[in-house]
């Protein structure tokens, strides 16, 4: 009886070391995706960080907008993002063209 008892808890053990040693790679992967986060995390606390330190250029976007009629403002916004989409594109090219510059001199 002690003894099935004894086999019935080293299999149970068993079971629970398997289990926890597949947790821990599910964690492992989980953290893995997280860490690809991080710069981007820092990023925006950084921007955070400028946007607490000055305060009136978010004051100044918001008196523009409310300046400007909203319809206006909408369009104006999706021009700026299209430009800030076509600056982070061709940021690799200009990096690129600027390095082969510098290396033909």
């Amino acid at each position: 009886m002690i003894g099935e008892r004894l086999i019935a808890l080293r299999e149970q053990r068993a079971t629970l070391i398997v289990h926890a040693s597949q947790q821990r790679a599910t964690l492992d992967t989980g953290l893995t995706r997280l860490d690809s986060l991080a710069p981007w995390l820092a990023y925006l606390n950084k921007g955070a960080r400028y946007v607490k330190a000055r305060p009136w250029w978010l004051l100044g976007a918001v008196a523009l907008v409310v300046a400007m009629r909203p319809r206006r403002s909408f369009s104006w916004m999706t021009r700026g993002f299209t430009l800030w989409r076509l600056w982070r594109r061709a940021q690799p090219l200009i990096l690129r063209w600027r390095a082969f510059m510098a290396s033909s001199t």
